[in-house]
């Protein structure tokens, strides 16, 4: 977003609103209209007011600085180490990423947005930033344009971030008007992504000491409505993917204890996710028996209720 930014897409200071925010997402990644207003619904109801967010800049003292969300803000782990890039190279990054929480963090969680979240900003970083063209459609990302939008100079290990530079590259192209990245789009990215990285799948987290992750089982989680062996079949995933979300949104906002209106901010996501699911054939949420008494012994689950 500090690269919209900076070209005049959004407000240069860097606080936005979430109308704002569709509108350019939509206009300079090739996002379709579904995928756009996920996003930006969650970006401001997880890390704003629910119709505002920060990228960084003046914003209410209430309200949270947007951090890492689905990979349109900050720089995932080494992700500028190899001279080319595609969505499971990048999964390489997020594995990595996962490995260093259990090895450093006593609390590291890994529940509904956690699921989604790393995998799918690894997955938006080349879909997002990859230049198109006629010889590569679905884009070519490169080390210099992946700098170029993050702000990042230097060569090999001496990297340095100066804020305020995050700039589209020059000739570089998005997404065709009649091919956006749609939510059939990402579910196909993000099951690659499972496939290609089981580690990516995990639901658990350490239980109060470094390397003590514990895994979840999904069958129990969602009442026998998902499995392992089904979560890949179909549609399954995306279903899984953003019903999760919605279902994990009140303890995520309460969490935050930004906004006081918490039945309607879950409003807003539920018509969010309802317009990405839209015509996907998904189990009714209504089967979605959410059994959180398995998450008690996470403390990283705990102290955010």
């Amino acid at each position: 977003m500090n690269a919209v930014a900076n070209h005049g897409y959004v407000a240069r200071n860097g606080y936005t609103n979430t109308q704002e925010a569709i509108t350019a997402i939509m206009k300079v990644y090739g996002v379709g209209p579904t995928i756009a207003d996920g996003l930006a619904t969650i970006a401001a109801v997880q890390a704003g007011d629910g119709f505002h967010f920060s990228i960084g800049g003046p914003a209410p003292a209430t309200l949270p600085v947007l951090g890492g969300l689905l990979g349109l803000y900050d720089l995932p782990g080494r992700a500028t180490v190899n001279p080319n890039y595609d969505v499971n190279l990048l999964g390489n990054a997020a594995v990595n990423r996962y490995h260093q929480s259990v090895s450093q963090n006593p609390y590291y969680f890994r529940g509904f947005f956690g699921f989604t979240i790393p995998p799918g900003t690894h997955a938006f970083i080349y879909r997002m930033f990859s230049n198109k063209s006629v010889e590569y459609p679905e884009g070519f990302l490169d080390r210099n344009t992946l700098k170029s939008f993050y702000g990042i100079t230097g060569e090999g290990d001496s990297l340095k971030y100066t804020p305020g530079t995050e700039r589209i590259p020059n000739n570089w192209y998005t997404h065709a008007i009649d091919d956006p990245y749609s939510a059939p789009f990402f579910f196909s990215d993000f099951k690659n992504l499972i496939q290609q990285h089981p580690e990516l799948s995990a639901f658990g987290g350490n239980t109060g000491t470094v390397n003590s992750f514990t895994g979840i089982d999904i069958t129990n989680l969602t009442g026998g409505l998902y499995n392992a062996e089904t979560l890949l079949q179909g549609n399954n995933l995306g279903c899984f993917l953003f019903q999760s979300l919605a279902v994990a949104a009140p303890d995520t906002i309460r969490g935050a204890g930004v906004i006081a209106d918490i039945a309607g901010a879950v409003a807003k996501i539920n018509n969010a996710v309802g317009q990405i699911l839209d015509g996907l054939g998904c189990p009714e949420p209504s089967r979605y028996d959410y059994d959180d008494s398995q998450l008690a012994k996470y403390p990283g689950y705990t102290k955010l209720r």
